[in-house]
């Protein structure tokens, strides 16, 4: 079965009409693309949505760092990213967007995780864990309850 709905993106159709692309006023304000096999990297770019409210990438194959460029999406109320491979730090930036009220970004590196790609290959993913005792996080790095914490005044 293939979800035709999906297959929206880049294919001339107005993208608020684009799966897991939330509008308001004809601004996107969310992008939910949580548990869709994306494998990757998640773009800097996605900064260029300034209005952007909700974040949810969650349970997918996305590593690599969180870019410090969303700490310039001053509207982001939610961030979903957990369930992913990320690494590195988490930028500081970030705790400088005053709107955010949910941040989530446990469990990376949480175990062997394969994702379907469009073209229907198979991404495995395999998360090696750092620490066997803690293995929450292990792939970011960084101090959400330090004097960053103070900053997020919605959370």
């Amino acid at each position: 079965f293939i979800d035709e709905e999906k297959y929206t993106w880049l294919s001339g159709v107005d993208e608020c009409d684009w799966y897991g692309v939330t509008c308001l006023e004809g601004v996107v304000i969310g992008l939910e693309l949580g548990r869709n096999n994306l494998v990757g990297e998640i773009p800097p770019e996605i900064a260029g949505l300034e209005y952007l409210k909700i974040l949810s990438l969650h349970q997918n194959c996305i590593y690599g760092t969180i870019p410090s460029e969303l700490g310039a999406l001053s509207h982001l109320e939610q961030l979903d990213l957990y369930k992913n491979g990320l690494s590195g730090m988490i930028p500081n930036d970030l705790f400088e967007v005053t709107s955010l009220m949910q941040i989530n970004v446990a469990y990376q590196y949480w175990n062997t995780h394969n994702c379907t790609r469009s073209d229907g290959t198979i991404a495995e993913m395999e998360y090696a864990r750092a620490d066997p005792v803690n293995d929450y996080n292990d792939g970011l790095k960084g101090e959400i309850f330090g004097d960053n914490i103070a900053k997020l005044r919605n959370l």
